[in-house]
């Protein structure tokens, strides 16, 4: 199992060097959205859809990031492994709804155990989120990026990892 924390770039400014309105709120991002030339780099993991289903059915206000200029296509990758999108969670959303990000990681977590149940070992699942803090003194933001790679009955594990981002 491996969790990596590293600084992420500003998503705000990230999505306007793209020409794009800057996503708000709790959204999936697309993959590459660090590193696309144009906006037709970019592109959704099909488990995007999945996890938008189970929020709405959770109630969790997430949406899939999709701008006015273009529609994002989907990846569909045939592996044993599970690829979740990439997660993105504002200052603002996280402020105003602080257990927004531990919920929706709760979410994944019991989707993923019903969905690897009856396999012989734990399945492994992949997934990153990017977290965006706010100091109310200096109004500056700060993003963090977490990487998980591992089996699914380990992703709670992220949870501790954000009291020391915050």
């Amino acid at each position: 199992m491996a969790i990596e924390i590293n600084d992420y770039l500003d998503v705000e400014q990230r999505a306007s060097d793209l020409n794009l309105k800057a996503p708000e709120g709790a959204c999936i991002l697309p993959r590459y959205f660090a590193d696309a030339k144009n906006v037709t780099d970019l592109r959704h993991e099909s488990s995007a859809l999945d996890l938008k289903t189970i929020f709405r059915e959770a109630d969790l206000p997430i949406t899939v990031y999709q701008p006015d200029v273009v529609k994002i296509p989907y990846l569909q990758e045939n592996d044993i492994t599970w690829v979740g999108p990439l997660l993105f969670f504002s200052a603002a959303a996280l402020t105003e709804s602080p257990h927004l990000l531990g919920a929706s990681l709760g979410v994944i977590g019991n989707y993923l155990t019903e969905l690897f149940r009856g396999l012989p070992k734990p399945g492994r699942v992949r997934l990153s989120v990017v977290i965006e803090t706010a100091t109310t003194k200096t109004t500056t933001k700060t993003t963090k990026k977490i990487d998980f790679d591992g089996p699914a009955d380990k992703l709670s594990e992220i949870n501790g990892l954000i009291k020391d981002i915050k």
